[in-house]
């Protein structure tokens, strides 16, 4: 495995794409970098952002991946993510907000047709005021099987966190699953924490209320998937990986008709 360690510049962008490579990303202060990363396997991720540095993380897996990150985020640093998966997937993220004030979001897209994804997410607030937010979307087609794996830890004595973990996902076809595996570890009482999730089949209230005003069953179905999968192609950063997901997921949905 060969060791790759990258200290970028202010507004540089950061493409990770080698396999079987461990990154170590070292953000400085007061330093904004945008990373993208496509279809990497068998990889490692160590990002280190330092007091109020800041990081656009954008992850895109046509292909099969397995991918294990390492985030730690000091005072006042940001890590803001957008994920999307579609194939077979293996995803293991940990971060640690080490610093007062750290900030982690992260929006996470699982599509996937006769075969498996696993998303494992941890956060730990190791200081206080931290913020962590999951998000978690998934569309499991036929024999798919999705789990999101999704642990919140808020640390002794550290006060006025924001732990928040909700998760939506769709199956298509009798033997498609999904299950959302929520843990909060909270040894505080002064904290906010949250999870929620809503996984099942389509709603045929929200179809019969397109239906109603003259749009096909089929048509309908398409407009709800592409309301929940749209913003997570907007966020992508690059036009030509753009047009390869979108091209990858309306091949996976023409598998749901």
């Amino acid at each position: 495995m060969q060791n790759l360690i990258l200290n970028p510049k202010d507004n540089e962008v950061v493409v990770i794409k080698d396999k079987n490579s461990n990154y170590t990303i070292n953000i400085k202060e007061n330093t904004h970098v945008q990373i993208l990363e496509y279809d990497i396997l068998n990889s490692q991720v160590n990002l280190n952002v330092a007091k109020y540095g800041n990081a656009k993380y954008d992850v895109l897996n046509v292909s099969t991946s397995n991918v294990k990150r390492h985030f730690v985020l000091n005072k006042n640093a940001e890590v803001k993510m957008n994920t999307v998966n579609l194939s077979v997937l293996t995803d293991n993220t940990v971060v640690d907000l080490d610093g007062d004030y750290a900030r982690y979001d992260v929006e996470n897209l699982a599509i996937i047709s006769g075969g498996n994804q696993i998303v494992k997410t941890t956060t730990n607030h190791n200081a206080h005021n931290g913020v962590s937010k999951v998000y978690n979307i998934g569309v499991a087609i036929e024999n798919a099987e999705i789990l999101f794996d999704t642990t919140g830890a808020v640390q002794k004595d550290m006060e006025i966190n924001d732990c928040r973990q909700l998760s939506k996902g769709i199956v298509i076809g009798e033997n498609a699953k999904i299950t959302e595996r929520p843990i909060l570890l909270i040894d505080n009482y002064n904290v906010s924490a949250y999870h929620g999730a809503s996984i099942g089949k389509m709603s045929e209230e929200q179809l019969f209320y397109l239906m109603s005003r003259g749009i096909s069953k089929k048509d309908a179905f398409m407009l709800i998937l592409n309301g929940l999968i749209a913003p997570f192609l907007a966020n992508i950063a690059d036009e030509a990986k753009k047009a390869e997901a979108d091209m990858a997921i309306k091949s996976l949905l023409e598998e749901a008709e």
